[in-house]
């Protein structure tokens, strides 16, 4: 384990994977078994290979609850990056629900703030465009067979 550390430290993810890799072969507790895949899930996640680090995060999870803190942090967090902005918010409620330390806390309540911010822009972008439709609509002539027409903006 102490290997692995000096190695993610190094940036030398590659061969931090390739270590993971080769300790997942050998017999060890579910406790340590869900930390190697976290540390998996973890490199993954640096090295964006989103797939995979979700599909590790939610084996980890499923190994030891007692990582679910960290789990949903990063997951917020993968999801923001690949612009999921609603299961983003949802994993970042749900940490935030778990009483984090007080950084992660204050720092996962301004991610919340910036996608609560996204989605009042993105609402507002959409009343707009749907009133700018209407106005065009009502601006069309009215001819015999208007009740049969759909205007698209």
């Amino acid at each position: 384990m102490e290997r692995l550390q000096r190695l993610n430290s190094q940036s030398k993810r590659t061969e931090a994977i390739e270590e993971i890799m080769s300790l997942k072969a050998l017999p060890m507790s579910i406790s340590d078994e869900a930390l190697v895949v976290f540390t998996y899930a973890v490199l993954s996640y640096q090295t964006k290979n989103y797939d995979q680090a979700q599909l590790s995060f939610e084996r980890a999870l499923k190994l030891d609850s007692g990582l679910k803190l960290y789990i949903y942090f990063l997951q917020a967090h993968l999801y923001l990056e690949s612009e999921n902005f609603r299961d983003a918010e949802k994993k970042f409620s749900a940490f935030v629900a778990l009483k984090p330390p007080r950084q992660l806390w204050y720092e996962a309540r301004y991610k919340l703030g910036l996608l609560a911010e996204r989605k009042k822009k993105t609402l507002a972008l959409g009343l707009s465009t749907f009133s700018i439709c209407r106005a065009k609509v009502a601006l069309q002539p009215k001819s015999s067979t208007s009740h049969l027409e759909t205007h698209w903006c």
